[in-house]
């Protein structure tokens, strides 16, 4: 379902540099897990199917801009903590 979603909003038609790339496809992989989470679990979390309402892209991004926001941070702050 959102894998879908994401391949269009990725197309070639957008010019993302290969982080920005990176990102996204990190994003969406997290769409994927919850989703899959979600649905083995009989879809019954709201708190979950709220957030992957909230994931849901509208124009390549999610529909709340601070799910993105935040995506990024934490991928940062992941990132300091793997050597170089």
């Amino acid at each position: 379902m959102m894998r879908r979603r994401w391949s269009k909003a990725m197309g070639a038609a957008d010019h993302i540099t290969a982080d920005e790339r990176t990102l996204r496809i990190a994003f969406a992989a997290t769409q994927l897990f919850l989703e899959n989470f979600w649905r083995r679990g009989g879809s019954q979390s709201q708190e979950i199917g709220m957030l992957l309402s909230s994931m849901e892209l509208v124009d390549g991004m999610p529909l709340d801009p601070a799910q993105w926001s935040d995506f990024v941070n934490a991928w940062h702050d992941v990132e300091a903590e793997y050597p170089k």
